[in-house]
C-alpha cells in the first residue's frame, strides 16, 4: 500500500513537473510574439494564461454604456484552433463580427503555433536578434579591407542582410488568435 501511494505521488509530481514545463514554453513562446508585436498590442504573458491587447479597455469600452444599458452579454466562443492546416479556411472578419456582438468573450482552442510555422517564427525571431550584430561585424570588416575584390563582396554581403532583416517581420506568420484581435480593430 506505501509503494502504491508513493508510486502515484510520484506519477503527480512527474506530470506536474511536464504541465509545468509546457506552460514555461508557452509562457516564452508568448513573450516573443509579445517583443515582435509590441508596436501594435500590450501583451501580458502568464504561466497560466496570455492576455493580448489588455489596455484595450483603455479604448474601446464604455463603462458608462453598459451601466446605462443595464446587462452585459456573455459568451463562449470556440474557433477551434485559428490559423491551423486543419482550419485554414477560417474567415477572421466573420470571427469578429460574432465575437464583436458580446460584451464578454471567452474563447477556447486558442493554441500556440506548431511545426512549420513554429519553426518559420523562431527562425525570423532568431535572425532579428542576431542580424544587428552580423550587421555590425560585416561594417567592421569593411573599414579594414583593402582589396577591391572582397570589399564588394562584403559590401553586397551589408546590403543583403540589411535588405533581410527590413522583410523578416513580412515572413512572420501570426498566430491565429493575432488574426482575429487584429480583425476585431477594424470593426467600429
Amino acid at each position: 500500500m506505501v509503494l502504491l501511494i508513493l508510486l502515484s505521488l510520484f506519477s503527480l509530481s512527474a506530470i506536474s513537473q511536464v504541465d509545468t514545463d509546457i506552460r514555461h514554453d508557452y509562457r516564452k513562446e508568448c513573450q516573443e510574439i509579445a517583443e515582435f508585436i509590441k508596436q501594435d498590442y500590450n501583451v501580458q504573458c502568464h504561466y497560466n494564461y496570455h492576455h493580448f491587447n489588455s489596455s484595450a479597455y483603455r479604448n474601446n469600452y464604455d463603462r458608462d454604456r453598459a451601466i446605462k444599458a443595464g446587462k452585459v452579454k456573455i459568451a463562449g466562443f470556440n474557433v477551434l484552433h485559428p490559423g491551423m492546416s486543419k482550419t485554414r479556411y477560417k474567415d477572421y472578419r466573420k470571427i469578429a463580427q460574432i465575437i464583436d456582438q458580446w460584451d464578454v468573450v471567452g474563447v477556447t482552442e486558442l493554441l500556440p503555433l506548431i511545426s512549420g510555422d513554429l519553426k518559420n517564427n523562431q527562425k525570423v525571431v532568431s535572425f532579428i536578434k542576431k542580424a544587428p550584430g552580423q550587421i555590425q561585424e560585416v561594417r567592421e570588416k569593411i573599414k579594414n579591407e583593402i582589396s577591391s575584390k572582397k570589399l564588394k563582396e562584403l559590401v553586397a554581403e551589408l546590403e543583403s542582410l540589411e535588405e533581410d532583416l527590413k522583410e523578416a517581420r513580412r515572413v512572420y506568420r501570426m498566430p491565429g488568435y493575432l488574426k482575429i484581435l487584429h480583425a476585431l480593430h477594424q470593426l467600429d
